[in-house]
């Protein structure tokens, strides 16, 4: 079961921003095309150092967290190594496209999220644990933070940009229709 998180009450109680304007109002900065992945790495890992030392990174008035411990596998942290790379068969490569968006991280909390921007949805999910997504649907990105009740914070899990999937846009007006129907299960 998804649960809506948002600004505006549809029908049952479920609450969704409706507001679809298709541009972003906090652009938010991205590193250079022109580079290459070994060029993009060193400022993917500055804009990551920054976002771990940011004190204002919260979410539903709790901390975010980001695990910052190295990985045996990697020479960086897990997390770090989500936010840069993507699966591809029973491996993870480096995307280009990952690299160089790291920065939109911290801006979709910072801006974005504080400032409830109309192009944001935020869904709350259960898998083995409880997980929130933030999709903003006008530049097609993607942060997803796991609930840690036991710590009363979140943990950044990975973000990255929305490809080869239904558009975000499509999904609100889908489920928005659905629960006008009555309910919305994934």
């Amino acid at each position: 079961m998804i649960d809506i998180i948002g600004y505006k009450y549809l029908s049952g109680g479920v609450k969704m921003k409706l507001e679809v304007d298709g541009g972003c109002l906090y652009l938010p900065n991205i590193l250079s095309k022109d580079l290459a992945v070994k060029d993009l790495i060193p400022k993917a890992q500055e804009s990551f150092f920054k976002l771990q030392s940011n004190p204002n990174l919260t979410f539903n008035g709790k901390k975010i967290m980001i695990d910052i411990k190295k990985d045996v596998q990697y020479s960086w942290s897990k997390c770090f190594d989500h936010l840069i790379t993507e699966r591809k068969g029973s491996i993870r490569i480096f995307s280009k496209a990952r690299l160089r968006r790291i920065p939109w991280i911290e801006e979709l909390l910072i801006n974005c999220y504080l400032n409830e921007c109309s192009n944001l949805i935020i869904t709350k999910e259960e898998d083995d644990k409880p997980y929130y997504k933030l999709e903003c649907f006008a530049l097609n990105y993607r942060i997803i933070l796991e609930e840690r009740s036991s710590k009363n914070d979140y943990l950044l899990v990975t973000a990255y940009p929305i490809k080869d999937e239904e558009p975000i846009k499509e999904k609100l007006l889908l489920r928005n229709n659905c629960y006008k129907q009555g309910g919305y299960n994934e």
